[in-house]
Parts: structure tokens; C-alpha cells; sequence
């Protein structure tokens, strides 16, 4: 489903915590707030006499049919109209669950997002991709629907779990490999106060991930072309997450490291570069090496969505900052797993 073209305002708040909800975006502005409820538990005194209702949303359960029908039914005896902003607050989960909702309601309604973890701030909250999911098949509903404004305030950080932090970072790492040679060097030289979460190379680090995947979605808003190396890593990643249960991040990282694997055998990378790649990732803590079912990897890569006719497009990196498309007939995808 294609939206009219927005153009999202990204905000990198400086301002106290207290202050998220202050933005000019709000004013006079009719809202309905839908926080994962995690959020609104550590974060309670955010949410001290704000004028707007708030929905409390379990982001484990966010992206589903049952979840999108009830908040619909929430919002139809609350009569929301059409000139109401929703204003997503939490992950990933809860801003595609927003951003989907937000598309669909009364043939569509504008939405704002407030990303509370690293991967939600560099990655799901940029670009306009709205989804929930239809039991085990991630994103198979979706939409394209941009945010009017994101605001992103790095003070969440400091309450996020390790596993959910290294998310963000793959999603990091993953973007300036195949986009922006000057952004990995950055994250090589600053690896461990990355790590520490310092806040002056955290601020940078995450301006600079925002504005490359902003330049790649500018060229390609719809994914019809360049917009598909942003997948890089997760046409094995995805596979891997919903048969072993992993972390997206986690996931993503092994994906990363059997494409690479497909793609140095093909020549498209070379092993110094992959060689970097991984290094980053290893140092990061993610296992790079996990047993998988290949039978069942393989019919989760078939189904993946960037699948077209009888060919599936692969993003590679041909060098660092650099990314490829790579079609595979279909009789040839057993080739990606050893």
C-alpha cells in the first residue's frame, strides 16, 4: 500500500528526558498515545499529567491481528478522527504496530514515533515501513506510511537491555557496510566506547546512521530498487530468527556472515572486507557460527518478501560503504546455505 509522499522530520533531542513530549510537533495537535507499556512502567513520571489518552501496548504482542482489532475497537468508542496524530512510544514493534494502525484507520490518520531503543532510533523508525504479522510470517501485512516527526532522545539508551543495544548496533554495522565507508570507520575506531555507551560517540554515531539510511530512502522510498541492500542480512537473518529463536540482532549477525559466505564464493566481496565486517560484529558479542536446520532456513529464505518471480534479490557488499544487488534463480537458492 503506497501513501502520499512525506517528508519525516527527524529530531535529536538534547533536552531533558522530562521534555520528550514538549516538541512543537504537539501543538495544537489532537493525540492518542500508544507506549509499550514497559516504557511506561520505568518511565511513569514522562507521562505525569500529559493531556493526552494513553494506550498501554505489550510489545510482544504488538504486531498481531488481535492486538491491531482491539486498540481499533479502543479507538472507535474514543471517536478518533482523522485529524488525530498517533504517537508511538517504545520499539520497533510498537512503532510498526503504529505505523500500520496509523495507515489503515479511517483510510489513514498521521502518525508521530518516539524511539526508545537503538534499533528503533537507526533503523525502524525511518523509512515509512508500517507491518504487523500473521502468525509465524513477519511483516506479512504492511504498509508504506512515513511518520510526520520522529524525536529521538538518546537518554532512553541508558535503561536498555545489552541484548536489545547490540540490535541497534547490527542494524548499525549493516548500513555502513553497504552505504557509508566513512560511518565504518567510525564505528572501527570507536568500538569500545560504543560499547560503553559513551554519549558524545553515541550522538554522532547515531546522526550519521540516521542520515545514510534517510539518503538511500530518499532514492527509493517504495523499495523497489536501491532501498533492497538495506535488507543486507536479512534474507538468511530473518529465516534463522523465526527457527531458532533468536534476537533480531543475533540473527541478523549469522545472516550476515553465511551471505558473505555466499558472496565471497561468487566474487562479490572479497575476504579482507567480509573479514572486517565480522570482526565488528564479533567484537560486538554477537556468535557468528549457530547451528540451524538448513532445511527449514531454506524454506523461510523462499518465502522471503523481497522474493520477485522466480529470482531472489540478495544484497551483498562488493566493499566497504558499498552494496550490490545480486539475483539468484530460484533452482540456485540451496546455494546460499553450505
Amino acid at each position: 500500500m503506497k501513501m502520499k509522499h512525506v517528508k519525516t522530520q527527524v529530531e535529536i533531542s538534547r533536552k531533558a528526558l522530562d521534555t520528550v513530549l514538549d516538541s512543537p510537533v504537539f501543538l495544537k495537535k489532537k493525540c492518542i498515545i500508544l507506549v509499550d507499556e514497559r516504557i511506561k512502567k520505568i518511565y511513569g513520571h514522562l507521562f505525569l499529567g500529559i493531556k493526552f489518552p494513553i494506550i498501554p501496548i505489550k510489545s510482544r504482542e504488538a504486531k498481531s491481528l488481535k492486538n491491531l482489532e482491539g486498540v481499533t475497537k479502543k479507538l472507535i468508542r474514543m471517536n478518533v478522527t482523522r485529524d488525530t496524530v498517533l504517537v508511538s512510544i517504545g520499539g520497533g514493534q510498537v512503532s510498526d504496530f503504529t505505523g500500520f494502525l496509523a495507515s489503515i484507520y479511517k483510510r489513514g490518520v498521521d502518525h508521530v514515533i518516539v524511539p526508545t531503543t537503538l534499533l528503533a532510533m537507526v533503523d525502524a523508525s525511518i523509512g515509512g515501513k508500517t507491518a504487523i504479522d500473521i502468525k509465524n510470517t513477519k511483516n506479512a501485512l504492511g504498509t508504506f506510511h512515513p511518520p510526520l516527526h520522529v524525536i529521538i532522545h538518546e537518554a532512553f539508551l541508558e535503561s536498555l537491555p545489552e541484548k536489545e543495544y547490540k540490535n541497534g548496533l547490527v542494524e548499525i554495522v549493516k548500513i555502513a557496510a553497504i552505504s557509508d565507508k566513512k560511518l565504518f570507520k567510525f564505528i572501527e575506531q570507536n568500538c569500545e566506547a560504543i560499547l560503553a555507551r559513551d554519549p558524545q560517540i553515541l550522538n554522532k554515531l547515531i546522526i550519521q546512521s540516521v542520515k545514510s539510511k534517510q539518503r538511500i530512502v530518499n532514492k527509493d522510498q517504495y523499495d523497489e530498487g536501491e532501498r533492497v541492500l538495506l535488507n543486507y542480512g536479512h534474507t538468511i537473518g530473518h529465516a534463522l530468527e523465526k527457527n531458532n529463536l533468536l534476537s533480531h540482532g543475533q540473527a541478523v549477525a549469522a545472516g550476515i556472515r553465511l551471505e558473505n559466505n555466499y558472496a565471497q564464493r561468487k566474487g562479490y566481496v572479497s575476504t579482507i572486507d567480509a573479514m572486517r565486517i565480522e570482526k565488528l560484529l564479533g567484537f560486538f558479542g554477537l556468535k557468528l557460527n549457530i547451528q540451524y536446520e538448513r532445511k527449514k532456513t531454506l524454506q523461510g529464505i523462499k518465502k522471503d518478501k523481497k522474493n520477485i518471480s522466480d529470482s531472489l534479490r540478495l544484497p551483498v557488499v562488493s566493499e566497504i560503504g558499498k552494496g550490490k544487488i545480486a539475483l539468484i534463480a530460484s533452482n540456485e537458492i540451496e546455494d546460499l546455505l553450505p
